[in-house]
């Protein structure tokens, strides 16, 4: 492209547009992108596919493409997977010693989506935000956030929380950072 990084309009919001233009700038592999690309499209496009791709960059745009919920849903279903029932926003876990309520992103209600990822699977940085939380010990997922019911999958080790909210779908991960 020719115009210049500093002076194209990737979004409306001026806060966005400001992030998103210093990201492109301050690396060259994406900046190489940008001008070898015909538009904004092209460009997007090319970053969404390029396999060594910057993780942080990829998910702030990969949000902004239709197709991303099916992007997250298929990574999802690669792993074992369960359905969680929110009366408070969240995701329970719990051991005889406590209860642990991990709020979903858009703190909203409803189902969520809930797996668990090795601590080798790094694709989960793609698609999903970290959370400020870490889980470690032993723990069973509930299938509520409302009482103790247990699902299918549970927690041994420290974890790292990842959330998004897609259409208002709500998907919950924990990776494993060790055991």
């Amino acid at each position: 492209m020719n115009t210049p990084i500093s002076k194209t309009r990737f979004f409306s919001n001026e806060a966005m547009n400001f992030d998103f233009t210093n990201m492109v700038k301050n690396n060259n592999k994406l900046k190489t992108l940008y001008k070898n690309s015909e538009n904004l499209k092209e460009f997007f496009e090319k970053c969404l596919n390029d396999e060594n791709r910057n993780e942080n960059f990829y998910m702030f745009i990969s949000k902004f493409f239709s197709g991303h919920q099916e992007r997250v849903s298929k990574l999802f279903m690669e792993h074992e997977v369960t359905t969680t029932s929110s009366d408070m926003a969240s995701v329970m876990i719990y051991n005889d010693h406590a209860e642990l309520f991990i709020k979903n992103s858009s703190k909203s209600d409803g189902t969520n989506l809930v797996a668990v990822f090795d601590k080798d699977d790094n694709r989960i940085n793609d698609f999903m935000e970290k959370a400020d939380v870490l889980v470690k010990g032993n723990y069973t997922i509930s299938a509520s956030d409302c009482k103790k019911s247990p699902t299918n999958l549970e927690l041994s080790g420290l974890y790292e929380v990842f959330t998004a909210s897609i259409d208002n779908n709500e998907f919950i991960a924990f990776k494993k950072i060790s055991d």
